[in-house]
């Protein structure tokens, strides 16, 4: 899967709203692959889909890595 970038602050794109994903389809679930990979690699244990640019309300996160 792609590495994103992770966006921090002062990145204007972090203050905008965000939607509701009203849809998870397989376009979807590749940007959740993608986020994974992101934030293994990081490394972290949780990423907003605004932290990589992507103006939906959406958290991924791995529990057991907390």
């Amino acid at each position: 899967m792609t590495v994103l970038d992770i966006l921090t602050y002062p990145e204007k794109f972090l203050q905008k709203q965000t939607t509701p994903v009203e849809n998870i389809d397989g376009a979807l679930q590749a940007i959740f692959d993608s986020m994974a990979t992101t934030m293994y690699q990081a490394p972290g244990v949780g990423l907003a889909a605004p932290q990589v640019g992507i103006g939906q309300s959406f958290v991924i996160y791995d529990i057991a890595a907390a």
